[in-house]
């Protein structure tokens, strides 16, 4: 019980000791990368992955797997939503 007190006490001064773009290295981490065309490029590397304040390294999944969508309220139309993407036309804006 005692090395596990001291062990979570170690890890707490370390996370919480490190400055601003500081970044400690876990080692055996492999960093990767994928790309999704018009969404770009994304990393396990520091500072995304691969160190202590991230260990657990994970990349996204493909976007139709995510499938996240985008809806536009407006004042006026508060109680409806519209679906946007990048390519919904909007029209005039009021």
């Amino acid at each position: 019980m005692m090395l596990f007190s001291i062990t979570i006490a170690v890890l707490f001064f370390t996370t919480f000791s490190v400055q601003g773009d500081e970044y400690l290295p876990v080692q055996s981490v492999r960093a990767s990368e994928i790309c999704y065309g018009e969404y770009g490029c994304f990393t396990t590397a520091a500072p995304f992955g691969g160190t202590l304040q991230r260990p657990f390294a994970l990349l996204p999944d493909r976007p139709g797997v995510i499938g996240t969508t985008f809806y536009l309220y407006t004042r006026a139309t508060r109680r409806t939503r519209a679906e946007i993407s990048r390519y919904t036309t909007l029209g005039t804006w009021n």
